[in-house]
């Protein structure tokens, strides 16, 4: 139960990054900054990002696709620096998309789709099926040998060379665990939170383009992308 704890906590903490917090990152896309933040505060208009619903009106959805589409195939989602604040940026920019597509077929809205797609496909190739959470430490403890030194020591003050680029060893490894943690947390609320926005275009409307098996065709690209996808619907009530 602890365990499930702080992986719920971790997870809870990767994706509620703050606006500024992302935006003052130098890790990001300036490009991706920008158009992050378009789709974050522009008031209603014809074509804009909806402030209080955090939508795109059909009119703006194929502008804006077309420029992620562009900024997704630079983006780096492995475990490197600002990896989980460029894909929590990502993920709000997919599911604010999907929203545009309700009243269109998928042929009819063949940008924003894509690049929908583009950004679950470009998710679950980076999400690691073997990864196990693991809990970080503040302090990294020196190596034996290093005389009264505590959790946490500048590496600057230990004189002894080989210990000093041991401790210095043991910091990046936990510094790569850290980031890989983060990463992966993000990389599965992402997909998690775009396709249970995918499951909201589901209608009871016999007008309506998207069915059951029309998201789960499009959505469902492959066999990873398609089982969590069947778990938002289950989770939606939308399940067969």
């Amino acid at each position: 139960m602890k365990t499930q704890l702080l992986e719920a906590l971790m997870l809870l903490t990767a994706m509620n990054l703050s606006i500024a917090q992302m935006t003052a990152s130098d890790d990001v896309n300036p490009d991706l900054k920008q158009l992050h933040q378009e789709l974050m505060t522009k008031t209603t208009e014809r074509g804009m990002a909806s402030a209080n619903t955090g939508t795109v009106t059909d009119a703006g959805a194929q502008s804006f696709a077309v420029r992620f589409s562009t900024l997704l195939a630079k983006e780096d989602f492995s475990s490197t620096a600002g990896a989980a604040l460029r894909i929590g940026m990502c993920a709000d920019i997919a599911q604010r998309l999907v929203p545009a597509l309700k009243d269109n077929a998928p042929s009819q809205s063949a940008e924003a789709l894509g690049a929908i797609k583009q950004f679950l496909a470009k998710v679950t190739a980076n999400i690691d099926d073997g990864w196990v959470f693991s809990m970080g430490r503040a302090n990294i403890g020196p190596p034996t040998g290093v005389p009264n030194a505590a959790a946490g020591i500048n590496p600057d003050a230990i004189s002894d060379p080989q210990l000093r680029k041991e401790y210095i060893a043991r910091i990046e490894a936990e510094r790569a665990k850290q980031r890989k943690n983060n990463q992966q947390t993000t990389l599965r609320n992402a997909r998690e939170k775009v396709l249970w926005a995918a499951a909201g275009l589901i209608s009871s409307d016999p007008k309506s383009p998207w069915t059951r098996e029309e998201v789960v065709k499009h959505f469902g690209a492959d066999a990873k992308t398609k089982a969590a996808l069947e778990e938002q619907l289950r989770k939606s009530g939308r399940a067969e």
